[in-house]
């Protein structure tokens, strides 16, 4: 699966004046000549068109750019220092906030976050999403909404001394923030970047004056949307549609077509999920976060298995478990078998009675003894298998929160 990235691609200019003329005012001060002449594409003579981040567009051209931004949760500010008995020193971090990956923090992004005191060569644990932004990113947001002028990513260092002839030292060569980002999603089956949804409409009667391809209007809350019908059977009485929209279809829908709103719909089914979309159940399943154990196999037929992880989490919906047993006198590959869900939502046994831990302070290294959870996955009378494999799921709309997982325990039952 691809990393997701916020980009902005480029178009090429009719000319040199126009360029100059669309560019006009979009760099502030603080950005020298040579950031200009780099910023404004001296070469390649280009405008940008935006394009929000999960989001595709189509367009043209014999070139094309693209600038991202780099996501980040925990940072770490490496720097050769000369310190003394009579020296003291302060380190303040400031960063922006950023989007993540499931956009749960949009509203907020490019504005800048309270400056946070850190330590030198020690990780520091943000509680969400922050980013340094691509230098173009940045001069968009530079507004005093967002990023008021300022880089996205800022760190100051006081010195300070007790004894005037005695002075620390900091080595700006060596100086290097080293920024890390967890790789974790929380994909949702109807999210647009898996294409658009489809449902199938059943009519209470016949109808004639449907084409594949055709834009079919209705109505929802008083907004107009459309889907296009991608198949139709007259005998049926079933339109199959799809787009953004097609979610919204009820029974209730007033439709736009005056000879089908007449006839009326007697059902809607909406599919689960967007077309490329696709459930954990399958083997390759669309959430990037997952552990896939080896093929376990057992001297005794079993019809039960136990699962015990030993976690940390911060929702109770972050961590799922599906199982695919090698049944007795199976001689297939056990990869060509479904993914079967624990409970069959594949959340632990009681797991709505637990309580996840505060995600005030999400640094690894302050977490008690006390605070990891016992989370257990049970199933029996099962159809008697040989062989066991195992899938473990995370998930966080919030990056920084991603799950913890130390033990794992599985017990299988004749």
């Amino acid at each position: 699966m691809s990393e997701k990235k916020e980009v902005i691609m480029y178009k090429t200019w009719s000319s040199e004046d126009e360029r100059q003329s669309d560019f006009s005012g979009n760099v502030g001060e603080e950005y020298g000549p040579m950031e200009k002449a780099q910023a404004y594409g001296q070469r390649q003579r280009t405008s940008y068109l935006d394009i929000e981040q999960n989001t595709s567009v189509r367009t043209g051209g014999t070139r094309g750019l693209a600038s991202y931004n780099r996501p980040f949760e925990v940072i770490n500010v490496y720097t050769g220092l000369m310190a003394f008995g009579t020296s003291t020193l302060s380190v303040e971090n400031r960063a922006a906030e950023h989007a993540g990956v499931t956009l749960y923090n949009q509203p907020y992004q490019y504005r800048l976050d309270t400056p946070r005191n850190i330590n030198l060569m020690e990780s520091y644990y943000y509680t969400g999403a922050r980013q340094v932004a691509n230098y173009l990113n940045e001069a968009k947001y530079r507004d005093s909404l967002h990023l008021q002028g300022a880089k996205t990513l800022e760190t100051s260092i006081e010195l300070m001394t007790t004894n005037s002839k005695v002075s620390p030292v900091i080595d700006l060569e060596r100086t290097n923030a080293t920024i890390t980002r967890n790789l974790i999603d929380d994909p949702q089956p109807l999210d647009n970047t898996f294409g658009p949804a489809t449902a199938t409409l059943t009519l209470n009667d016949t109808f004639t004056n449907v084409t594949k391809g055709q834009s079919l209007l209705f109505t929802d809350n008083e907004a107009n949307r459309s889907v296009v019908v991608e198949d139709y059977n007259e005998v049926t009485k079933k339109i199959k549609v799809k787009g953004k929209f097609a979610n919204k279809l009820n029974t209730l829908t007033q439709l736009g077509d005056v000879d089908l709103a007449d006839i009326g719909l007697a059902d809607v089914v909406v599919q689960d999920f967007a077309e490329e979309f696709i459930p954990e159940t399958r083997s390759n399943g669309s959430i990037y976060s997952k552990w896939i154990s080896r093929l376990f196999l057992f001297e005794n037929f079993c019809d039960g298995v136990e699962i015990k992880l030993s976690c940390i989490f911060y929702a109770n919906e972050s961590i799922k478990v599906y199982f695919r047993p090698k049944t007795v006198g199976f001689d297939f590959e056990v990869s060509e078998t479904p993914w079967i869900p624990f409970n069959e939502t594949g959340l632990a046994n009681g797991i709505e009675s637990i309580k996840p831990r505060s995600a005030d302070n999400v640094d690894p290294n302050v977490i008690k003894s006390g605070e990891w959870k016992t989370l257990t996955w049970s199933v029996q009378d099962l159809a008697k298998f040989d062989g066991l494999q195992l899938k473990i799921v995370m998930t966080s709309e919030n990056p920084a929160q991603a799950p913890l997982i130390d033990d794992l325990q599985m017990v299988c039952t004749e």
